[in-house]
């Protein structure tokens, strides 16, 4: 391993015995979405070296287009910034749905390729290892390189690939039977399959994202209320209705895991028109 890293004597190695702390596991874990040294940037207190672009371009994965959904983005032409997205439900489920992904599931999604600091390396690391010689089970590494969500958080109309294990549920005819080992299920009530859910929020509704990802009811009131805060003229913005899929999808999870501009940088390559003059002029009612 010396020799990897172009180490050709040991004088110039040193060893440090530290004490990780809760702290200092959180910094581990935030320090490696966005940097390709993780250990030299949290124990040496290093500046971060920085794994990410500044815009994501389109993941490609099978069947892409295989679920599309219509959102409409406002876009600052000075700059292309995009400050905000309007969508239904489809697309306020969909960011909601961030929160629910397991990190290695997220890295399976981009095949093992996500550019997320120093978590590839990981990934691989552990898809390299053998399972038989390093892992209790197969099952136990499987459980890490391809995680599911967990169980009742899959939605019908869930557009990334990420899958959900089938539950099991036990169950006995007699009546006074006790077991030791199951505690959490009330075998009073009637048992109902679950396999998922409509969604998060309500359909009827149109929601919108701001360029972090602060998704609220979509109304002439708060739609200009946005516009009020980015202090932006309404002769700079433009908007542009697109049609999104999974890879677009995919841009907008990674740009959220590193950037405070997901809209801007997981969608930007979609808007570079907008400085030709292409788009319509922003009708906030």
């Amino acid at each position: 391993m010396r020799q990897s890293f172009g180490i050709k004597c040991t004088c110039f190695v040193k060893e440090m015995i530290i004490n990780v702390t809760k702290e200092k596991v959180l910094d581990l874990l935030k320090c490696s979405l966005i940097s390709k040294s993780t250990l030299t940037d949290v124990f040496l207190r290093m500046k971060p070296t920085i794994g990410w672009s500044s815009r994501i371009f389109g993941c490609d994965v099978e069947n892409a287009k295989a679920i599309q959904f219509t959102i409409k983005l406002v876009i600052r032409k000075s700059d292309g910034k995009i400050l905000y997205a309007q969508g239904d439900r489809e697309f306020a489920d969909l960011l909601l749905s961030f929160l629910t992904f397991p990190l290695g599931g997220v890295v399976r999604m981009f095949g093992g390729k996500c550019s997320l600091g120093s978590i590839d390396a990981l990934y691989h690391s552990i898809v390299d290892l053998d399972e038989n010689k390093y892992f209790v089970t197969k099952e136990a590494k499987n459980k890490i390189v391809d995680p599911h969500l967990a169980p009742q958080f899959n939605m019908r109309n869930q557009i990334l690939p990420i899958r959900q294990p089938r539950e099991k549920f036990y169950c006995h005819d007699d009546y006074d039977i006790t077991c030791k080992n199951i505690d959490y299920f009330d075998c009073t009530k009637k048992v109902v399959f679950f396999s998922s859910f409509d969604g998060y929020v309500k359909g009827t509704k149109t929601y919108v994202a701001t360029d972090d990802l602060v998704v609220k009811e979509s109304s002439p009131t708060s739609v200009l209320n946005l516009i009020n805060h980015f202090r932006t003229p309404l002769n700079d913005l433009k908007e542009k209705v697109i049609n999104i899929g999974i890879n677009e999808c995919l841009s907008i999870l990674k740009a959220s895991l590193t950037s405070t501009e997901a809209l801007t940088n997981g969608l930007g390559h979609l808007v570079t028109e907008v400085q030709e003059g292409k788009l319509r002029s922003v009708n906030i009612f």
